[in-house]
């Protein structure tokens, strides 16, 4: 099997004052990603032991772990702090809701269309702005919020490019290329079980833990922060989307002690479906509110990771992971024995 790209680049042409609107944006290192491949049977064998109570994967020989904020700065280069991706999904700007919209949606097929055979004059200042904004919109749309079509993005993104210029626009947390390679394993019909038994075999000794200690030197200024500010109990918000992010629950990835028995997750989190009419950030205020103090939402742990823990702290897991599949199994059966009586 193949790896297919998911994430592509952009096809309008970059420039000096592009590149500059990036690196202010912190979307720079974004753009330097190229293609990113996925490995389709192997995500769904992942999603196989992925729990979204707390947002974690459930490994049996490892324990909890989860893509951690460290993670999307180190590897995508995008900054944790600055403005929350929410606000009002209603774009009130309608000369330039008009430019772009159709149906609520950027349409980049008309962008890449519009701009293919034209010049950028230097000294339009209007004409630069327009275009920064069209090709931040199409990396977006490309890179960090993909639809199913590929070729749209909500308009509530405007309002965070409206006025390039303005520094409000500015510090917003939007939290090598590999080769193509090929699968080499059994046929097509079991290569999801395939993928879910190369993930069970999954021992401690097998992962890098703490994979960015040794670079964290040589990074740029954005990651160079203390490592604390990655270890909290905190939502990730994007517009009408709320998801718990609970590095309480996967210490063992920060080479800290893990809590046999961390607190309990908070709710879900949140996903509309009809998202436009309403205002986000002032709906999720106090999550939003907790972004602005990072130090009150800190997970408070100095101790080092111990392997003395590793086996009450597994059985702990194993226990919790039998009891939710029990109650589960008869949710449904109670649900099935009512259908049954409609």
């Amino acid at each position: 099997m193949d790896w297919f790209p998911v994430v592509h680049k952009p096809m309008m042409a970059r420039t000096p004052e592009v590149d500059q609107h990036l690196t202010t944006l912190g979307l720079i290192h974004v753009i330097q990603l190229g293609h990113m491949p996925v490995d389709h049977m192997l995500v769904q064998g992942l999603a196989l032991f992925w729990r979204p109570e707390t947002h974690t994967f459930h490994f049996p020989h490892v324990g909890e772990m989860t893509v951690s904020l460290e993670d999307v700065t180190f590897l995508y280069g995008l900054p944790t702090t600055g403005r929350v991706v929410t606000g009002h999904c209603d774009f009130d700007d309608l000369e330039l809701l008009a430019t772009y919209a159709r149906k609520h949606a950027v349409r980049f097929t008309k962008l890449r269309k519009m701009w293919k055979d034209v010049d950028l004059i230097p000294d339009d200042e209007d004409q630069i702005d327009r275009y920064i904004r069209d090709f931040v919109l199409e990396l977006l749309g490309c890179s960090l919020f993909p639809d199913a079509t590929g070729d749209s993005l909500p308009v509530c993104y405007l309002d965070l490019l409206r006025d390039l210029r303005n520094t409000s626009s500015q510090g917003v947390t939007w939290t090598t290329r590999p080769k193509s390679k090929k699968f080499k394993g059994p046929a097509k019909a079991s290569r999801m079980d395939y993928a879910r038994d190369v993930i069970m075999k999954i021992r401690p000794q097998h992962i890098i833990w703490g994979p960015y200690d040794h670079m964290r030197a040589c990074m740029p200024p954005y990651a160079q922060v203390d490592p604390s500010l990655f270890i909290v109990r905190i939502p990730c918000i994007h517009y009408w989307m709320v998801m718990w992010h609970y590095a309480d629950r996967v210490m063992h990835q920060f080479m800290l002690y893990q809590t046999v028995s961390p607190p309990r997750p908070e709710l879900m989190g949140y996903m509309g479906t009809t998202y436009r009419g309403r205002d986000w950030r002032q709906l999720f205020e106090s999550e939003v509110g907790m972004w602005g103090d990072m130090a009150r939402v800190r997970v408070m742990e100095e101790r080092p990771w111990s392997a003395d823990i590793e086996a009450t702290y597994l059985q702990w897991l194993s226990v919790m992971d039998g009891i939710r599949m029990f109650i589960s199994r008869f949710v449904w059966q109670c649900y099935d024995i009512f259908i049954s009586y409609l």
